[in-house]
């Protein structure tokens, strides 16, 4: 394989290799899919089912099934503790500094905006939305929702774990803004 230009080995079994070189020593995923939640936050139809298709896509990729974690709100589990445990307790001590992360989350998002600060949120099965659902005339919620993921402590969560490349494949509408960093 390595004789080839531009040969890549991406075998979920093995460490993924580039011209013979290993990029990383392992690779890592976490997915989640949500597609219910309480009212006023609309139900989800496809959220799970593509959260699902990239778990078994992921292989192909590199991407043992042994180190990939799959939450699905219809199995349970889904919850910011859940998502946090996952990934300070399960996979951070098992990840290296050369080792690489996916996270990806299908479900809903929301943007808040409080003292003229905006603020992206993740929404998990139990978030509550205070007030009226996000419109084309008003696209912010006007406080936080409960119990959601905000995207600020998820990306500083992420920035803290020692694999050297990680890639966060958010699908989420009216999620809108991720602080940079």
């Amino acid at each position: 394989m390595a004789d080839q230009p531009n040969a890549r080995n991406l075998d979920g079994n093995a460490a993924p290799e580039y011209r013979g070189t290993t990029l990383y020593s392992g690779s890592w995923a976490l997915v989640v899919g949500i597609d219910g939640y309480q009212s006023p936050i609309p139900a989800l139809q496809y959220a799970e089912r593509d959260a699902l298709a990239m778990s078994v896509l992921l292989p192909s990729l590199g991407f043992p099934e042994s180190n990939t974690r799959l939450l699905l709100a219809s199995k349970g589990g889904v919850t910011r503790d859940r998502i946090e445990s996952v990934l300070d307790n399960d996979l951070n001590p098992k990840m290296g500094k050369d080792d690489r992360l996916l996270i990806y989350f299908a479900g809903h998002g929301v943007t808040s905006e409080i003292h003229g600060e905006f603020h992206g949120h993740l929404l998990l099965p139990g978030s509550l939305v205070h007030g009226q659902w996000p419109s084309a005339e008003r696209l912010y919620l006007e406080r936080p929702p409960s119990d959601a993921l905000g995207m600020e402590d998820l990306l500083n969560q992420v920035h803290r774990l020692p694999p050297k490349h990680k890639l966060l494949l958010i699908d989420a509408c009216f999620s809108r803004f991720m602080k940079p960093r």
